[in-house]
């Protein structure tokens, strides 16, 4: 279905904060133009759909903001002309915002999986230190066990060695009592 925007149509103060306007299918004149952007004070972008052909024409109107309204009219309307007249540029600049779209989601996605991986490399550096840790606390337990385990060997062989000396002398000694050894 087609609208048409009539000649002089007002835009009522409800719409002071608009920033953004799609109007589809419509035929809209040259002062009821004017009388959206008089009403719209705000407004940064203004996209129009002709009937002659459906893709949007977008005019951002806050290029031309600076400009007195009288004087924004002539400026509104080259770029609308352009826009109609050149509807291959809209198709590319379509293209290149839905490129523009596709790698800012990959680099999101990038950025996400770094993150990712940072933590999971932070994770395995704590695990490192913590082993590492571990394995000094377990050389050192085991030096301390094997220096014990020296001693105490060293503790039996040196009673083994002294009852064997013991028995030794007692049997000399008893040798010698009953056989009076000088």
């Amino acid at each position: 279905m087609w609208a048409s925007i009539a000649d002089g149509a007002i835009i009522t103060s409800a719409f002071a904060q608009l920033k953004y306007l799609a109007l589809e299918r419509v035929t809209v004149s040259e002062c009821s133009l004017q009388a959206i952007i008089d009403g719209c004070p705000a407004i940064e972008c203004l996209q129009l759909g002709t009937k002659d052909q459906v893709q949007l024409k977008e005019l951002v109107v806050k290029n031309i903001c600076p400009l007195p309204r009288e004087a924004a009219m002539p400026k509104l309307k080259e770029q609308m002309q352009y826009c109609m007249d050149h509807p291959q540029e809209l198709s590319r600049l379509s293209k290149v915002k839905a490129q523009v779209s596709e790698v800012k989601g990959i680099m999101i996605k990038n950025i996400d999986d770094t993150i990712q991986r940072r933590v999971q490399i932070d994770d395995l550096a704590t695990s490192a230190e913590l082993l590492h840790e571990q394995a000094n606390d377990f050389r050192q337990e085991g030096t301390r066990i094997r220096r014990k385990m020296w001693f105490e060997n060293m503790k039996v062989k040196l009673i083994v060695l002294g009852i064997v000396a013991a028995l030794i002398l007692i049997i000399v000694l008893s040798i010698c009592v009953g056989h009076k050894c000088n």
